[in-house]
C-alpha cells in the first residue's frame, strides 16, 4: 500500500465522523488501526485486522462511525496488504462476534 493509499484511507476516516469530542476520538482510532493495519508485517496482519474490526464495530454500536463504510474500507486495506478475501470475511465474522460481546464502545478517553 502507497503513502498515497494510506493518506486517502485516513481521509476516508476523517469525513465519516461527527465533529464532536466523541467524533474526533473515533476518527483517531480508525486512523490509527488502519495505519497499523495498512502497515502491519508478515505474520500480524490477521491479528491487526482482528483490533481494527473489534474496535470500529464496538464505535459503530455506539453510534458514532458507519460500519458499512469502515467495513469496505478495512477489507481494501486488507486485501491491498496481500490477505486473501476469504481468510478477511473469516477475520471479521470472528473480530464482530467478539466486539459483541464486548459491547458498545464507552471509554472516551
Amino acid at each position: 500500500m502507497t503513502g498515497a493509499d494510506l493518506k486517502m484511507q485516513k481521509s476516508i476516516a476523517d469525513n465519516m465522523t461527527n465533529n464532536d469530542r466523541r467524533g474526533r476520538y473515533a476518527a483517531a482510532i480508525v486512523r490509527k488501526r488502519i495505519e497499523l493495519l495498512a502497515t502491519a508485517r508478515v505474520g500480524c496482519k490477521n491479528t491487526r485486522l482482528f483490533g481494527a474490526v473489534v474496535d470500529c464495530c464496538r464505535l459503530a454500536a455506539a453510534d458514532v462511525v458507519d460500519w458499512s463504510v469502515l467495513e469496505a474500507e478495512l477489507r481494501a486495506v486488507a486485501e491491498g496488504i496481500g490477505l486473501q478475501s476469504g481468510e478477511v470475511s473469516q477475520t471479521i465474522a470472528s473480530a464482530q462476534r467478539r466486539a459483541d460481546a464486548l459491547g458498545a464502545w464507552d471509554d472516551w478517553g
